[in-house]
């Protein structure tokens, strides 16, 4: 709407009023309707009254307020006014009801196998413990967690089975196996008994069957193995006063001198005179092991001297002999030899069958048939001990091939010996085996000793061989002499 009136632009006065009608015409002012922001005013510039003022409509949380008659912005959007979002509700504007983004979910810790699974905002718990999960012990391992690794008791260990002959011992679990098999411990064939083991009873090969050696005057035939014994002895075929198949003394024959030596088996050991020869043994076990250089110092150091010392005292007898090492062997006895007599008996039978030999005899047997004389056989022990013969007397029992057993240590410090403190004991030794006697064997006979023969080396084997002599007593009884000493007829001895 247009409001229009008049003025005097030369006085300012209202039209009409001017008292000069030959001015211009009057201006009439024509105001325009005020705005928001303007007032009405007249195009001539003037105005009238005041801007009418915005009339914004109330802003939301989306839309800015806008006047509602000129729609201009006049203020922003408030924005929603919107609480946090929780684990299971979303942020939600409390003036617009509108729904802001997501629930945040739960922030949950992975279960364990002893906790929970729990959430960090707000505490609410998802699910429980696992539990472990165990598997099962082994021999060498415990019942362990395979989430967590946490053990549980111990390892079972294994459950072996005994070891046999042919498998080692066994874990019944996981097969695992300990050691080595036992290995068959064979026990030799017999006669009657094939070679078996003593474990599993398994046999290998056949029974050896009797090896039988003729009978003699005195005992039947035998087996050469196992002894047993077969028929009847032949007896005795007495000619003159010996046997002839034998060389025994009649017992119902007149005394002779004879009668009074010692009466010893006399099987190999017969007479010790003309050519003889010696065979030693050096024999290894847990306690003796010979070298090449011990036997070769012990065979120049105590044996050697030994026997020149018997060939000199021969002499002095007026017996020519001559002993002679033919064979030296090292050979393995298995046992610990004992240095009492007559406990260690099968050394020479050890050896005879480590040199291919069924039996002893049948070794001697080989040898004289080989050497052409009589064989002394000499046995060594590199270990503590005293020498000492085998040659048991008649009807003792014992069926042993005569030897003597000689040793290079001390018996009770288990120090070796000194080089040639043996050699009297080589040569006393070999004397018991053709028929010698102890000379200290009682009191009164020591005595007597002492007196008529100090030096003998039957009553004392001195340190030194030069001290030693063989007297008429011991000449006497080995039959280097048939005179009898007047000794004997001394009722002590």
């Amino acid at each position: 709407m247009l409001l229009l009136a008049s003025c005097d632009e030369a006085d300012g006065q209202p039209a009409g009023t001017s008292q000069n009608k030959d001015t211009e015409p009057q201006h009439t002012h024509e105001y325009a309707p005020a705005d928001c922001t303007s007032p009405s005013t007249c195009s001539c510039g003037e105005t009238e009254g005041d801007p009418l003022g915005h009339d914004p409509e109330a802003a939301t949380c989306t839309e800015d307020s806008v006047c509602l008659r000129c729609g201009e912005t006049v203020g922003e959007a408030l924005g929603h006014d919107a609480a946090d979002p929780t684990c299971t509700d979303a942020s939600v504007c409390s003036r617009c009801g509108e729904t802001i983004g997501e629930a945040l979910g739960h922030d949950a810790t992975e279960a364990t196998c002893t906790d929970a699974s729990v959430c960090s905002r707000c505490n609410i718990t998802l699910a429980g413990a696992l539990g472990h999960s165990a598997t099962a012990a082994t021999c060498t391992t415990p019942s362990a967690c395979t989430r967590c690794m946490k053990t549980f008791g111990e390892a079972l260990g294994h459950s072996l089975s005994e070891a046999t002959c042919t498998t080692p011992a066994t874990c019944s679990r996981c097969s695992k196996t300990v050691g080595e098999a036992l290995g068959h411990k064979l026990k030799s064939a017999t006669c009657t008994t094939a070679t078996y083991c003593t474990l599993c009873e398994k046999k290998i090969g056949k029974k050896l069957g009797h090896l039988w050696d003729d009978a003699t005057c005195t005992d039947p035939a035998k087996c050469l193995r196992c002894k047993i014994k077969i028929g009847d002895p032949l007896g005795h075929k007495f000619n003159g006063n010996t046997c002839s198949s034998c060389g025994v003394l009649d017992p119902d024959f007149p005394i002779g001198i004879n009668a009074l030596r010692p009466d010893y088996n006399l099987g190999e050991c017969r007479d010790l005179s003309g050519d003889i020869s010696v065979v030693i043994f050096y024999m290894n076990n847990s306690e003796s092991n010979w070298t090449k250089g011990e036997m070769s110092s012990f065979n120049t150091n105590e044996i050697m001297p030994g026997l020149r010392f018997l060939e000199n005292e021969a002499k002095k007898h007026a017996i020519d002999l001559k002993l002679t090492v033919k064979q030296s062997y090292s050979l393995s006895y298995s046992g610990s030899v004992d240095y009492e007599e007559y406990v260690s008996t099968d050394i020479l039978q050890q050896a005879a069958q480590q040199l291919g030999y069924p039996t002893d005899d049948k070794m001697i047997e080989s040898l004289k048939s080989t050497y052409g004389t009589e064989v002394i056989c000499i046995t060594a022990f590199d270990q503590h001990g005293t020498g000492y013969a085998i040659n048991p007397p008649r009807g003792s029992g014992y069926d042993i091939v005569e030897h003597i057993i000689m040793f290079t240590r001390d018996t009770v410090t288990n120090e070796v010996m000194p080089s040639g403190s043996q050699v009297s004991l080589v040569a006393s030794e070999i004397l018991y085996l053709y028929g010698a006697e102890d000379l200290s064997s009682s009191p009164t006979r020591e005595l007597l000793t002492y007196i008529f023969y100090p030096n003998d080396v039957m009553l004392y084997p001195a340190y030194y061989i030069t001290q030693n002599n063989i007297s008429d007593i011991t000449a006497f009884y080995v039959g280097w002499t048939d005179k009898t000493p007047n000794i004997m007829d001394d009722p002590n001895w």
